[in-house]
């Protein structure tokens, strides 16, 4: 496990560019551990954007991002959205799905898996686990009554 920082976030400027600034909220600016497989990956990743970084040389803008545009500057919200699309297409996903889901996917994912609210609260940068648990009250009640379904048949196992 290797701890990740999150500390800049890329937005649209005045001009309606990309533009490096700080995160919304103080607990968005925060720290989190990434699991072996998400380091190899982005590992692997870094080792591709060396190689491109190498081969335009003074035409690369190094702005230290893990996931810049193709010459190195903050990457534009409508290039990304256009490259997600593309990737639901060859996966053969609905387009409908929204970049943005990926977050609350995975939120129910590590919920569904029994990773504790306060830890994802913390991980999503919530500002409270209240925030948390209204967004997730769907995945919380699914738990809930498989919680209710294990308890019965612990007690109908125990008489």
């Amino acid at each position: 496990m290797v701890a990740a920082a999150i500390r800049r976030a890329i937005e649209r400027g005045a001009k309606g560019r990309a533009e490096i600034g700080e995160v919304k909220t103080k607990n968005s600016r925060r720290t989190v551990m990434l699991p072996a497989d998400a380091i190899a990956a982005l590992r692997a990743h870094r080792i591709r954007q060396n190689e491109e970084r190498l081969r335009l040389g003074e035409a690369w803008a190094d702005g230290d991002l893990v996931f810049p545009s193709t010459i190195g500057t903050p990457i534009d919200q409508r290039n990304v959205i256009r490259l997600f699309k593309a990737a639901l297409r060859r996966a053969g996903l609905s387009e409908s799905t929204r970049f943005h889901d990926l977050r609350h996917a995975s939120a129910s994912i590590a919920l569904a898996a029994g990773v504790d609210l306060k830890v994802i609260s913390q991980r999503l940068g919530h500002s409270t686990i209240t925030i948390t648990a209204d967004l997730y009250t769907h995945v919380v009640r699914k738990l809930d009554s498989d919680a209710a379904d294990r308890m019965q048949q612990a007690l109908r196992g125990a008489v």
